[in-house]
């Protein structure tokens, strides 16, 4: 039997196991360096997208790229640095139910939350969106992971989150 396999005296099965281990997480991050996975864009599906297109300009500064419009769908592109916002508005689409609108009955439900936006200082960007006429639904706190954030909606009733980027890990 060949050192370091299983059964052998000498290299016993706890190393091995720990081989195995070391050998998938060397795995792993050739991986990420292949892919060098980055979040790229979010989708929205919103009421009125004039209306959606105004207030992620006005409020939050993002910069229209393209529209698309048919029969029954518009879409837009909007950029948010390296971060881009798909905005969706379909003729037969659904009302945002009363339970996705406030984070804690949200988080009961399976799916994605909420958007996350990264800021290098949570109180001034507070006062600047505050200006605008942005409205919060939480007061700031600190996460589990020693990050400030807070909540706010846009005007779809969609949940988005300030997070000091600063401050994560």
């Amino acid at each position: 039997m060949l050192p370091g396999r299983r059964g052998d005296r000498e290299g016993g099965g706890l190393q091995h196991g720990r081989n195995v281990r070391r050998r998938w997480r060397v795995a792993s991050q050739i991986r990420l360096l292949i892919m060098k996975p980055v979040l790229h864009h979010v989708a929205i599906t919103v009421n009125n997208i004039n209306e959606s297109l105004r207030w992620y300009e006005d409020k939050l500064g993002c910069a229209f790229i393209k529209r698309y419009d048919d029969a029954k769908m518009h879409m837009a592109l909007m950029s948010f640095g390296k971060f881009y916002i798909e905005l969706f508005q379909l003729d037969n689409s659904k009302p945002l139910p009363k339970y996705r609108k406030e984070l804690m009955s949200d988080l009961t439900v399976v799916g994605t939350k909420h958007i996350c936006l990264g800021v290098d200082d949570i109180d001034k960007t507070m006062n600047m969106l505050g200006t605008k006429g942005v409205e919060f639904t939480t007061e700031p706190d600190t996460s589990f992971y020693g990050s400030r954030y807070v909540f706010f909606k846009d005007c779809n009733g969609i949940l988005i989150e300030l997070s000091e980027s600063s401050r994560v890990l």
